[in-house]
């Protein structure tokens, strides 16, 4: 294969990926922190909540121990 193909397959290849990344859906989802829960509509909102300390790991509730 000659160099020029290789290379404009490699650049090809690249640029697929990029617009894979780009244009996958957001998925609306909750974010949590503490007893707090919020639904992130959009990627904007993710990246708000997550700089404002909310994750996506639910909180286990706290049970009281039996005696």
């Amino acid at each position: 294969m000659q160099i020029w193909l290789q290379v404009s397959i490699v650049k090809t290849l690249t640029t697929l990926k990029a617009l894979k990344n780009k244009t996958m859906a957001f998925k609306i989802h909750m974010m949590y922190k503490g007893k707090q829960a919020i639904k992130a509509l959009t990627n904007k909102d993710h990246l708000s909540l997550k700089k404002r300390g909310f994750s996506h790991t639910k909180p286990k509730p706290k049970t009281k121990p039996k005696y």
